[in-house]
C-alpha cells in the first residue's frame, strides 16, 4: 500500500507551534493551493485548503514560516475520528515528512529544503513514536505492534 501526499501552495495563517502529550513539538498550519478548471470556454480558479501537521525538528523548522510562505510539503494522508455533542467528525490532515520552501521568483533547484529522516510520528488516538525505526508508547495505551499498520 502506498499514502503519498505532495502539495505545493501557499500557508493561510502562520504555523500554530502546540505540544503532544510527551512534550513533542508539533507545527499545525493551513496550506491553500489551487487548480484550474475550464467551464464553457473560461477557467475558473478553485482553491482546497489542507491542514498539515509537523513534528519534532520538522515543528521547530516549521515555527519560523510565515502566512503566504510558498512550500512544497511531503507526507501522507492521516484520517482520524472523534465525537462531540454526540455527533461522530471525520478529520483528514497531512503529516509532513519533509518541507521545502520555494521563494517566489526562483528557479526548482534553487529552493530549500528541510526533512527530518530521523523524527517521524504517526497519530492515532494515542501518539506513538517513530524515533529512529524504535517504536515507543506514550505510556498510555497497551498496542501490539503487529496490528499498528
Amino acid at each position: 500500500m502506498i499514502n503519498k501526499v505532495f502539495l505545493l501552495g501557499n500557508l493561510g495563517s502562520d504555523p500554530q507551534i502546540k505540544f503532544t502529550k510527551d512534550g513533542v513539538m508539533m507545527a499545525v498550519f493551513r496550506l491553500a493551493t489551487n487548480e484550474f478548471i475550464r467551464r464553457n470556454g473560461t477557467y475558473e480558479k478553485i482553491t482546497d485548503w489542507h491542514t498539515v501537521r509537523a513534528f519534532g525538528k520538522l515543528a521547530d523548522f516549521c515555527s519560523k514560516l510565515k502566512k503566504g510562505d510558498r512550500v512544497f510539503v511531503e507526507g501522507k494522508l492521516r484520517s482520524t475520528s472523534f465525537e462531540s455533542d454526540n455527533k461522530l467528525y471525520r478529520v483528514s490532515m497531512v503529516i509532513a515528512k519533509s518541507i521545502k520552501v520555494i521563494p517566489r521568483g526562483i528557479t526548482k533547484d534553487e529552493f530549500v529544503e528541510h526533512s527530518d529522516e530521523q523524527f517521524q510520528m504517526d497519530i492515532s488516538e494515542d501518539f506513538i513514536v517513530h524515533v529512529n525505526g524504535q517504536i515507543s508508547n506514550n505510556g498510555n495505551v497497551d498496542f501490539d505492534e503487529d496490528n499498528l499498520f
